[in-house]
């Protein structure tokens, strides 16, 4: 089934971790590899699209099955979903289901070389997501590319007129997964540091495991003591770069546990925020007084809160 967002296999990981829906090649790769390699394949589609490259690995799998390949659009088959569904012998569309295509996009950042190369690229991109299109509909590739320009949203009839689908189907409604907005997906920037500090605490509670001991070691001389005001320079998680904290736990591996105040105008002090030493300073002097003052008034509301005084 390609249910939930189409990611590369990393950030599948990611998913999985938070019970997320996402497919992946490597999934798409494991169900196909558990059946006969001549065997019929039927793949449920109903996904707001997501990574056109882990999107295009799944269509050539897919492609490449000996068998006849069915594909059944139960909801929306959005973006890369919608490159996906060509991989289909034979495409059924539910008579509540769209599809939707639209142009590829990044966010690209630099000076006006950095741009021009990144729009020939996804002119590139867009060009090879039509190459799926024009080889299951017959359509002109300049056609499909301007219904990629326009953001085409295609009813279930519209999609089998212009040969993307080939029938509309009577959809199981237990089985129809409705979405109303296309997702966001996380960027490879925040992946690989949530992926770092996962590891890192993992290895932490292996060592400990090993030494038999349930609890994580306690740093012997660390550079930022319990206690001590810290400057978070870490941009992984939101309101936490720039934000100035105390230590709560210091751990072996340099690798610390903070309180901190949040950045993005958050009012609650957040905890069991974990942070490696490369991520941390020494605040400013004033840094450090403004952080102490807003602690002393943070505890005044809530003791305020407490007897009903405001």
């Amino acid at each position: 089934m390609i249910k939930g967002d189409v990611v590369d296999d990393k950030t599948a990981a990611f998913y999985q971790f938070f019970g997320m829906p996402a497919v992946s090649p490597s999934g798409v790769a494991d169900a196909l590899n558990s059946d006969d390699p001549s065997s019929d394949v039927e793949v449920d589609i109903a996904s707001n699209g997501g990574d056109v490259f882990a999107a295009s690995e799944i269509y050539t799998m897919l492609k490449g099955v000996q068998g006849n390949v069915t594909v059944n659009i139960q909801g929306l088959a959005a973006s890369a979903a919608s490159v996906i569904a060509m991989a289909g012998d034979k495409v059924n569309i539910s008579p509540t289901a769209q599809i939707m295509i639209h142009k590829a996009w990044s966010q690209q950042a630099g000076n006006s070389d950095d741009l021009n190369h990144e729009a020939n690229v996804l002119n590139g991109i867009d060009q090879s997501i039509a190459s799926a299109y024009e080889a299951k509909t017959g359509m002109k590739q300049s056609d499909l590319l301007q219904l990629m320009s326009n953001e085409t949203w295609l009813t279930a009839k519209d999609a089998v007129d212009k040969g993307f689908a080939d029938e509309i189907m009577f959809a199981n409604e237990n089985q129809l997964q409705p979405v109303n907005a296309i997702s966001h997906i996380p960027s490879k920037k925040a992946i690989n540091k949530f992926m770092n500090l996962f590891i890192k605490h993992n290895n932490m509670e292996s060592d400990a495991d090993d030494d038999g001991d349930n609890n994580l070691n306690q740093a012997i001389n660390p550079l930022y003591a319990e206690g001590s005001t810290v400057k978070v320079l870490a941009d992984h998680m939101p309101g936490m770069e720039g934000a100035v904290g105390t230590v709560k736990h210091a751990y072996n591996g340099n690798t610390y546990m903070i309180d901190y105040q949040p950045t993005d105008g958050s009012p609650e002090v957040l905890d069991h925020k974990w942070v490696t030493e490369d991520e941390l300073t020494e605040p400013d002097p004033i840094e450090n007084e403004t952080n102490s003052q807003h602690a002393n008034s943070l505890k005044k509301s809530k003791l305020a809160i407490l007897f009903g005084k405001k």
